[in-house]
């Protein structure tokens, strides 16, 4: 069990409980003086103020594993530029939510229009509007322009950039920058000097967690971020929760932050790629195994699975559904095609670079991609969040609607056009789709898709 969630049993965190507990404290001090007949009576009393905070406020007294988070963390947590000169430390609850929509006799910032008076879940300000694509509450400090928030801010850049090590990617330099690759009916939207980019529609995510694991029924009441994301246990190296823990609000922990939810339990078939700069994702340590990158896929796979149907606005269709284990897909589980390595046969139309590859010969029997291998987990420069930088290229460019991905795929495989056709039908060039409804090269639940080669 993890560490987290021992913290049920000490009940004294909280004031109310505090308050209680001091009265009956007092009662019993008094009652105890007056002689012995007192003593099974404040004996009572005392053991009451237990069972009346367990009753109470069962679970929620303890404030430790807020005081571990990103936002809890009293050195660089959340701090409200409109409330931190009442004095309210980093951290504080209250930079988030106002008990009673006032402080010092009224409302901080923001309090016009939508965001005035009190919110859900005593919000600061009002969850999401109707074009959430733009307007969600998270956004009001991870934001580039425009932050709530004063100071201690994390630049959040993208995956390339953080894990991949390509710091030439400063756009998009923030969240909120992250999901403006699309507007909130999925189209796209130019950002970052591209038009071609994509991301997470995040009515889309409302919408799907309606109802699921312990969400509310209620679309309004839903926090897309929360789908990845336990605000009050957030951490910096380990920001995301499985959707799935949401069920249980006391087990809905981080994920990653320990040693059996990391890449390497698909061990021996797990390679990191490398980075930008030397060495290998996440951290350009030497280490490959994975026991240092958290375990995406188990996380992913919490929605992108061959059993769960999803409905993407962008794409104006359902998701294809991802099989990452033995039987699916060949970037999952599924035992790769191999003739020799040098594109030759029937099966085989390219071979791998390294790390994957190295002197001829390969590092590992299989390989089992982590989905941000070549995901950007919130939105991208180029189409279905695919990184614009990956295994150390930080120059495949930009992926059109219209193909382009022979640069991409490159990074990691050789593509030796132009092929044969008996090696490739048809025979590909650099500005071939090679993802499209009908083409080749997709992600896939095998045998389900059967038709289209896979390799």
């Amino acid at each position: 069990m993890k560490r987290d969630q021992n913290n049920n049993s000490n009940i004294f965190y909280n004031t109310v409980q505090l308050s209680l507990c001091s009265l009956l404290f007092t009662l019993r001090a008094k009652l105890s003086g007056t002689g012995s007949k007192f003593l099974t009576l404040s004996s009572t009393l005392l053991a009451l103020c237990f069972i009346f905070g367990w009753i109470l406020y069962p679970g929620k007294a303890n404030s430790g594993p807020y005081l571990d988070s990103a936002h809890g963390n009293t050195s660089y947590g959340v701090n409200r530029t409109d409330i931190s000169a009442f004095g309210y430390s980093k951290g504080n609850c209250s930079h988030c939510h106002e008990q009673h929509a006032s402080i010092g006799g009224s409302e901080p910032i923001p309090n016009t229009g939508e965001d005035l008076g009190p919110d859900i879940y005593l919000l600061f300000g009002r969850l999401w509007f109707p074009m959430i694509q733009k307007n969600i509450f998270c956004f009001g400090c991870h934001i580039e322009i425009g932050s709530y928030q004063s100071g201690g801010q994390v630049q959040n850049y993208s995956y390339s950039y953080r894990r991949g090590g390509d710091i030439a990617l400063t756009c998009p330099d923030s969240i909120y920058e992250s999901f403006q690759f699309v507007a909130n009916d999925g189209t796209s939207r130019t950002n970052c000097l591209t038009d071609k980019g994509s991301s997470h529609v995040l009515q889309d995510i409302k919408e799907f967690l309606k109802n699921k694991w312990g969400f509310s029924s209620t679309g309004q009441n839903v926090d897309p971020c929360s789908g990845c994301h336990n605000p009050h246990k957030a951490k910096r190296d380990f920001p995301c929760s499985r959707p799935s823990a949401h069920t249980d609000i006391y087990a809905w922990d981080v994920w990653g932050d320990d040693n059996s939810e990391k890449m390497n339990v698909y061990s021996p078939n797990y390679w990191a790629p490398k980075r930008v700069g030397g060495g290998y994702e996440p951290d350009g340590s030497l280490t490959q195994d994975g026991s240092n990158l958290a375990d995406y896929v188990t996380l992913c796979t919490d929605c992108h699975n061959s059993n769960t149907t999803i409905n993407s606005t962008r794409l104006g269709r359902n998701l294809y559904k991802i099989n990452w284990g033995p039987g699916g897909d060949f970037h999952g589980g599924r035992q790769r095609i191999d003739n020799g390595g040098d594109a030759s046969q029937i099966g085989e139309y390219g071979d791998l670079l390294a790390p994957y590859k190295v002197g001829g010969s390969y590092q590992k029997i299989n390989y089992v991609l982590s989905c941000t291998d070549c995901h950007e987990p919130h939105g991208s420069p180029n189409e279905f969040l695919l990184r614009k930088s990956l295994n150390g290229t930080n120059s495949v460019g930009i992926i059109s609607a219209n193909g382009l991905w022979y640069n991409w795929c490159q990074a990691c495989h050789t593509i030796n056009p132009p092929f044969t056709p008996t090696q490739h039908l048809p025979p590909v060039d650099p500005n071939v789709n090679c993802f499209s409804a009908e083409a080749c090269h997709r992600h896939c639940d095998y045998p389900a898709c059967a038709d289209t080669r896979l390799f």
